[in-house]
């Protein structure tokens, strides 16, 4: 069902909103089973009016991130560097503040299924968050309770990408030669790695490698 109505999305050519946004996004990213997507939903007011927003909320190599459009460039794409989701919607707070909005509530979906024939329902609602009038720790606490909920439901694939060495040793701690090597796929992916021999022998030398030749046995005079 959702493959049908990205595609008819994609031929109809004409601008679209953040809602299409997500559908075609949700589309495009089926075929990657290492990234995991869920709906965000925003809720803000400026001058007694109320305004709603959403992007489709990623989960990629242990970090998240967002695709969407917007006409303010601060709450469309959001690169996945970020470690903690309260970090990505602190993030889109500030932009909303930026923009002299009030965020008043976000919500969140649940993990959409990669199965482009399903008929799940595509945006089902596990909880929301308060932001406005909220403090700073509270807001943390309930995210990270909702990425919770969030990392259980996703899949294999997914929780396999990440690097361990990213939580083991983070990026600006110190630590020892020997403990570099100790991570696998730290220092280059498991499918690249490979035995040093040490430096190919040069051609006509006499390292060179010869073909095998079977010797013969020696002659013997027979009386």
């Amino acid at each position: 069902m959702q493959m049908i109505t990205a595609k008819e999305i994609i031929k109809a050519g004409v601008p679209i909103k953040c809602l299409h946004a997500v559908v075609v996004a949700v589309h495009f990213t089926n075929c990657t089973e290492t990234v995991e997507r869920f709906p965000i939903y925003f809720r803000s007011h400026v001058a007694g009016k109320e305004y709603k927003h959403i992007v489709l909320g990623m989960y990629v190599q242990g970090h998240f991130g967002a695709l969407g459009i917007s006409r303010d460039a601060g709450l469309q794409d959001k690169k996945a560097v970020y470690s903690k989701l309260s970090e990505l919607i602190f993030e889109f707070a500030k932009c909303y503040d930026q923009s002299g909005h009030i965020l008043n509530e976000v919500k969140f979906g649940n993990i959409i299924t990669h199965d482009q024939h399903s008929l799940e329902r595509l945006f089902s609602k596990i909880g929301s968050v308060t932001i406005h009038g909220s403090k700073h720790e509270d807001i943390e606490s309930h995210v990270e309770r909702m990425a919770k909920q969030l990392r259980a439901k996703m899949g294999l694939p997914c929780l396999k990408s990440i690097r361990l060495d990213a939580y083991l040793f983070p990026a600006n701690s110190t630590r020892s030669s020997r403990s570099k090597t100790s991570i696998i796929g730290h220092n280059t992916p498991s499918h690249t790695r490979t035995l040093s021999m040490g430096p190919p022998p040069k051609r006509g030398s006499d390292e060179s490698i010869k073909p095998l030749t079977r010797s013969k046995p020696p002659k013997t005079n027979r009386k």
